[in-house]
């Protein structure tokens, strides 16, 4: 029970910390969209500061993430979504998404933004969830495909995760 006890505290100090995270970035004027990049000059040793070094570091692992879901097809978990940027994309490609964190604040940034987003043709269905990845029941079979885009550091026993 003291390790369950650990574990809870631990998410939940994480969670606090991406919640206070989510709102300085906002407050830098972060738009949490790849579509709408713009100079954030608040964000030192970011790639989000500057659309550049966005396009150099990041855009690459989103364009590996779409080619892989898409060949997969069906439905995406995307388990630290953050503030949704990644799922947004991935719904634009007819992708339907589910996007998990255990930031309230940041889950709230990524619904906002989604509502905000146009529905085009072929725009597949995006929901946004506040959840732990390790104790939510989010139904294993349903997934065709489960995304860790710079999150699996943040689970203690990796392994276990990922199986």
């Amino acid at each position: 029970m003291v390790r369950k006890q650990h574990v809870e505290h631990s998410i939940d100090a994480e969670a606090e910390a991406f919640d206070r995270q989510a709102k300085e970035r906002m407050a830098m004027g972060l738009v949490p969209d790849i579509r709408k990049l713009r100079i954030v000059e608040g964000l030192y040793n970011n790639p989000w500061r500057e659309p550049e070094f966005f396009n150099l570091q990041i855009l690459p692992r989103i364009q590996f993430i779409l080619d892989a879901v898409s060949v997969r097809k069906g439905k995406v978990l995307e388990v630290g979504c953050s503030l949704g940027f990644l799922s947004l994309e991935l719904a634009r490609h007819g992708i339907d998404v589910l996007g998990i964190d255990v930031s309230p604040k940041s889950v709230q940034v990524a619904s906002s933004v989604a509502r905000k987003s146009p529905r085009t043709e072929g725009f597949g269905a995006l929901t946004y969830k506040v959840a732990n990845f390790v104790t939510a029941k989010l139904g294993q079979s349903q997934w065709d495909s489960v995304v860790f885009m710079g999150t699996l550091h943040h689970f203690n026993h990796v392994g276990a995760v990922i199986e």
